[in-house]
């Protein structure tokens, strides 16, 4: 479903969004002090402990054998859901090597559009685990869209989950591989301005889940003059 949204209300959208912080700048986060991936406490209060935080995922203390019995490259999370270039399985013997996934658009968007959907629907597909972008775990299935625009345009998205899930937002360039993992060049929490696009070229729109998170939401698309 989607509806065309007034320019005045696209725009006061647009200066109330915000972007998940990854460093410092006032805000507390999960890391932001030494010690913080490994006290057992949920520092920055989002629900999300020491290395099962995303602000902690890079911490030296949330790398090395966390989920098997052998001295291999595992993740943060101890999942074993091989979201990176990682060999996380029982053996050690790196038999499951990393493949990038194929994200599957099922429909195009237009600037000035405004989607409603849910990533646990019928439209959703749980292809991409993680992005070579962001160091998120996004485990959760996600949903995509595909762009090409006809001019140079900038490219502003704001999106709203409804409920407690945590989503997220990547644009993706198609390089020839079509909708791919490896070629992030854009992500955010609730919100991304200014993402350039060239005319011609197509790029895809993913709302992913957060560490398996899934649930409804609403996407506005917006190309500023």
């Amino acid at each position: 479903m989607f509806r065309r949204l007034p320019l005045a209300l696209i725009a006061a959208l647009l200066l109330s969004c915000t972007v998940r912080p990854v460093t410092g700048g006032g805000e507390e986060f999960e890391g932001d002090d030494e010690g913080e991936c490994a006290d057992g406490t949920d520092n920055d209060r989002d629900g999300f402990f020491d290395c099962d935080d995303q602000d902690c995922f890079g911490a030296p203390e949330c790398q090395g054998d966390d989920d098997d019995s052998s001295a291999d490259d595992d993740d943060a999370t101890a999942d074993n859901n091989n979201n990176t270039t990682n060999n996380d399985d029982a053996t050690a013997d790196g038999d499951d090597s990393f493949t990038p996934g194929l994200c599957e658009p099922f429909a195009t968007l237009q600037c000035g559009d405004v989607l409603t959907n849910d990533t646990s629907g019928a439209d959703a597909t749980d292809a991409i685990d993680g992005y070579n972008c962001a160091t998120w775990n996004e485990s959760g299935p996600e949903i995509t869209w595909s762009i090409t625009p006809t001019s140079d345009v900038l490219l502003s998205l704001y999106l709203v989950a409804f409920g407690p899930h945590q989503l997220d937002l990547f644009v993706l360039e198609d390089t020839g591989s079509g909708c791919s993992e490896d070629d992030c060049i854009a992500d955010g929490n609730d919100c991304l301005d200014d993402v350039p696009l060239s005319a011609g070229t197509t790029y895809y729109v993913v709302v992913d889940g957060f560490s398996g998170w899934e649930g409804p939401f609403e996407l506005t698309v917006t190309c500023p003059p």
